[in-house]
C-alpha cells in the first residue's frame, strides 16, 4: 500500500513542468530538464530540448541529465553521492516545479492533490 501510493505520487511529481525557462542561448522556451555535473547538485542548469549544454561549454561526458525524480535516484546510485546531494537535488526540483520552501499538509495538497 505505501509502496503504491510513493509510486503514485512519483508520478504526479514527474508530470509537473519545470517553472523555469531554458538558459540555453537566445533561447525562451520552457525548460523541460537540468544537467548537473557528478560534484555538484548546487549550480544545476535548466534546459529545454532543443539547446544542447555541451554546445555551451559543458565539459564533454561529465553532465548528468535530469528530467524525473528516478533520473534523480539514478545519478545518486551511479556517481555514488552523498544523500545529502539526492535530497538537495530533489529540493531544488520540487522547488522549480512550484512546490513551496516550507510545506505543510495545504502546500502538499495544491501540488499533488488531495492526499
Amino acid at each position: 500500500m505505501i509502496k503504491l501510493e510513493a509510486q503514485r505520487l512519483i508520478r504526479i511529481f514527474d508530470a509537473k513542468p519545470f517553472l523555469k525557462n531554458c538558459e540555453g542561448r537566445d533561447c525562451t522556451n520552457p525548460a523541460t530538464r537540468l544537467s548537473v555535473y557528478r560534484d555538484d547538485v548546487y549550480h544545476p542548469m535548466w534546459w529545454c530540448d532543443e539547446c544542447n549544454p555541451y554546445h555551451m561549454g559543458a565539459r564533454d561526458g561529465k553532465l548528468s541529465s535530469i528530467r524525473t525524480y528516478p533520473d534523480a535516484l539514478l545519478y545518486h546510485i551511479h556517481f555514488r553521492t552523498p544523500k545529502i546531494f539526492l535530497r538537495d537535488l530533489v529540493k531544488t526540483i520540487a522547488r522549480v516545479k512550484g512546490l513551496p520552501k516550507r510545506v505543510g499538509v495545504k502546500e502538499a495538497e495544491e501540488f499533488f492533490g488531495r492526499l
